[in-house]
């Protein structure tokens, strides 16, 4: 899950096209149009590696950028259908639990929202109007700036992100599914190892692409293996508590695996000197006297920049019944009706599953305390993991999770590879 700040705005367009142009004469044509690969629902691997699809994200035009974001949104909604009614066993959506997708299905709408062209949803400018028309002008041209500096650095990277995150656990999921769904009615679910060994060489596989897809180590499988173990475990619970136990332990452990992979990438964004830390990157750190002074004396600047984005920027668009709210991560996690204490879905109240015990003792720092569960730092591996854990328990069987992210005709545009206009 990776929450928004800024919009990029039209002068930030007209920024990104004119750099995006100067590198069009070396791309093959497929990778500078807004055009992609049709695909089909249900999402299948084959879509997701379609979705994901070849690029350059630090150099392709930004229309390219929002159709593969869009259509990760798209993939993520239709893979969270899949799995919690594989989990549930049953088509009614009111018994469904959350799982990770159907998060990330709002958290990569909400990453769109940086590069769209419908910036009157912005956090951003529901504060400009409440300024003096002068001063709004001068912050909304500021803002817009900030974002699209260093050939749209920010939003870049948050893509690079997306990206990875969609094609290694979108893949792990779509896999899942396509193994587990079709066991003989009657008969046990597969052994699990054999799904393992699969994904081992899927991961193995990851590791060989190119640098805009994996250019940070990878984190530690176990983890990523224990939550897909977590939903394995699922498929077999008869009792709706103890599967729901599960199906957050999974979140949980797949948002862990998630958050560690996005780390690098975060703290790229959430610098104030994003361009330097994406060389960084690709490159490696810069060895030497004068390069580590030089990060020395950036790094007060950029905490401070993190901090200060977290208090009044970054938000995450999830829904809340028919409507969607924009959840501001320095602030608290809100209780569903906006109002009174956090509470929790009757069958997570009580936690009796051993691992999710110690993942929650792990992960949530808020002492039960709901002032305490807002993130001071987004940029802190520990800080975004206890918002997070705190919402996902909180909205596991939250009405409108389960919302198409996409209007039927937006998805129609999207299934077609065209970016809607």
């Amino acid at each position: 899950m990776v929450a928004r700040s800024l919009r990029v705005g039209a002068s930030g367009r007209r920024r990104d096209a004119a750099a995006s142009a100067r590198h069009a004469a070396d791309l093959p044509e497929d990778l500078t149009s807004a055009s992609a690969t049709r695909i089909t629902l249900p999402i299948t691997i084959h879509e997701i590696r379609t979705v994901a699809s070849n690029g350059f994200p630090l150099w392709e035009p930004l229309d390219v950028l929002e159709l593969r974001n869009h259509r990760i949104t798209l993939a993520y909604g239709d893979l969270s259908h899949q799995l919690a009614h594989l989990m549930a066993g049953t088509d009614d959506v009111g018994q469904w639990d959350a799982n990770w997708c159907s998060f990330a299905t709002w958290s990569s709408k909400t990453i769109g929202t940086c590069i769209d062209r419908q910036p009157e949803h912005g956090l951003i400018h529901h504060m400009v109007r409440r300024l003096p028309a002068p001063l709004g002008r001068w912050v909304f041209s500021a803002s817009e700036h900030l974002l699209s500096r260093g050939h749209g650095a920010i939003y870049r990277t948050l893509a690079i992100g997306n990206r990875l995150v969609f094609l290694e656990i979108g893949t792990a999921i779509g896999h899942f599914v396509d193994t587990f769904r079709s066991k003989p009615d009657g008969e046990p679910h597969p052994e699990f190892d054999a799904y393992w060994v699969e994904m081992v060489a899927f991961l193995e596989e990851l590791s060989h692409l190119d640098p805009s897809w994996m250019a940070v180590d990878p984190p530690d499988p176990r983890t990523l293996k224990a939550g897909m173990l977590a939903y394995h475990a699922a498929l077999s619970e008869k009792d709706p508590k103890a599967r729901a136990e599960l199906v957050l332990l999974g979140n949980l452990l797949l948002g862990a695996y998630e958050q560690t992979r996005v780390d690098t990438y975060l703290t790229a964004t959430l610098s104030f000197f994003t361009l330097s830390w994406l060389h960084r990157i690709m490159r490696g750190p810069k060895r030497g006297l004068m390069a580590v002074l030089g990060r020395g004396m950036a790094a007060p600047f950029s905490t401070l920049y993190s901090l200060f984005a977290t208090r009044f920027f970054l938000v995450l668009d999830i829904p809340r019944g028919e409507e969607t709210v924009a959840l501001r991560v320095g602030q608290p996690v809100p209780s569903l009706d906006g109002n009174g204490t956090l509470s929790f879905p009757s069958v997570l109240r009580q936690v009796a599953n051993p691992e999710l015990q110690a993942v929650l003792t792990c992960y949530d720092i808020s002492d039960g305390k709901t002032n305490k569960t807002r993130a001071a730092n987004w940029g802190s591996f520990a800080d975004r993991m206890n918002y997070i854990t705190n919402l996902f328990r909180s909205r596991q069987r939250a009405a409108g999770i389960f919302r198409p992210p996409w209007p039927s005709g937006v998805e129609k545009h999207l299934l077609a590879g065209e970016l809607p206009r």
